[in-house]
């Protein structure tokens, strides 16, 4: 007589994911399946992967399992995540779950000026031109991340913006040059990043700001339209759901653009939370804050979406997390206009991390998903 694999006693879960698991006892008892079968889809809470597992148990998941991917597009929504060069060169099983999972890639960091242009007449595509293969053999999107900021600039840039009109031909040669580098395998382009002060309505003192003046943002996206008709231009930035006067600052630039005709469809919302300690008011403002951009008729997204928690995790702080990005996606898909969600990193193996703050992912070091994930599944199915 075979011995059951399913357990009588899993500490301390959440109910729903206690739920899957007994629900694939049963299916695995009913249908005589394999133990294997039945370990390979247990829920995190109990699944145990070695190094050498890894790769294969996120490349091949059960039919059952529909991957975030799979679900979205019922809801008129695409689903993604930043992609970084140098796990997406090394590491097997990061390439497997973001082929299942996600139908858009942002490059993290290859299209920023340190990495794409490191001198004056140099650029480097090498780093984003390995993402947007990836991402086009795999039916993904490319949302190109970005051409205007002010942090991650090579050195020479700050030397070279010695006056107004020197500044506006560097702008325009560097986003004529990459934008039409990709073509249309970029659908969407991050065109001005993080242009205000982190809790105020007023421009964030940048070098562009000071060799160009306020125009530079308008200049940029003219800049992008001329060089990729077809894509669609945001604007993206940080803390407005958080900070009502950014927000309000942020809606005067949106309305004074579109009345004189600059070329911005859309505003994208990077959604970085953090529990401090709780997630209790974690994107509480995140619906409204949607709502009164798309009322200007662009378009909003979700581009950077993560969640710090305290780490190490306990079973709290997980379902916390959970909360927060179930309150996030909520907020997208009560907004018509919210037709994007991109996560700022696939797995905590590579989470940002603050003082005493990480494991920020979906999915955990060892690529299992967490309740945050169960609760973006949950919410699309």
């Amino acid at each position: 007589m075979r011995r059951s694999i399913c357990p009588t006693h899993v500490g301390p879960v959440k109910r729903t994911v206690l739920a899957r698991t007994f629900a694939i006892c049963l299916i695995a008892r009913v249908r005589h399946t394999s133990v294997l079968l039945a370990l390979a889809i247990l829920s995190p809470a109990i699944a145990t992967a070695g190094a050498a597992d890894r790769a294969a148990v996120a490349g091949s998941p059960p039919a059952a399992w529909s991957p975030l991917r799979a679900l979205a597009p019922a809801h008129g929504l695409r689903i993604g995540t930043a992609v970084a060069y140098p796990e997406l060169l090394d590491d097997d099983a990061y390439r497997s779950v973001l082929r299942r999972e996600f139908d858009i890639a942002t490059p993290e960091n290859a299209m920023k000026w340190d990495t794409i242009h490191p001198r004056p007449h140099r650029y480097h595509f090498a780093d984003a031109d390995r993402i947007v293969g990836t991402a086009r053999r795999n039916h993904m999107q490319v949302r190109g991340h970005t051409l205007v900021w002010h942090a991650q600039n090579p050195p020479w840039l700050a030397k070279a913006l010695t006056s107004r009109r020197r500044a506006i031909k560097i702008l325009r040669a560097h986003i004529r040059r990459v934008v039409r580098h990709y073509g249309r395998d970029v659908a969407q382009w991050d065109v001005v990043n993080e242009p205000f002060e982190p809790a105020s309505g007023a421009l964030r003192d940048s070098p562009w700001l000071r060799a160009i003046g306020p125009d530079y943002i308008e200049l940029a996206f003219r800049f992008a339209h001329r060089a990729a008709p077809h894509a669609k231009l945001y604007l993206n930035e940080f803390g407005l759901d958080e900070a009502p006067a950014k927000l309000d600052g942020l809606l005067a630039l949106v309305a004074d653009l579109r009345a004189r005709g600059v070329p911005i469809d859309g505003v994208g919302f990077q959604s970085h939370g953090v529990c401090l300690p709780s997630c209790r008011d974690t994107f509480a403002g995140l619906a409204t804050a949607l709502q009164r951009t798309a009322d200007l008729g662009v378009a909003v997204a979700l581009t950077e979406l993560d969640v710090l928690i305290p780490s190490p995790s306990t079973p709290t702080g997980l379902d916390d997390q959970a909360t927060a990005y179930a309150r996030a996606i909520d907020a997208c898909l009560a907004v018509s206009r919210c037709r994007t969600v991109v996560m700022w990193g696939v797995t905590d193996r590579y989470s940002r991390s603050g003082v005493g703050y990480a494991e920020a992912h979906a999915f955990d070091a060892d690529y299992r998903p967490k309740p945050a994930y169960w609760a973006l599944h949950d919410r699309l199915l």
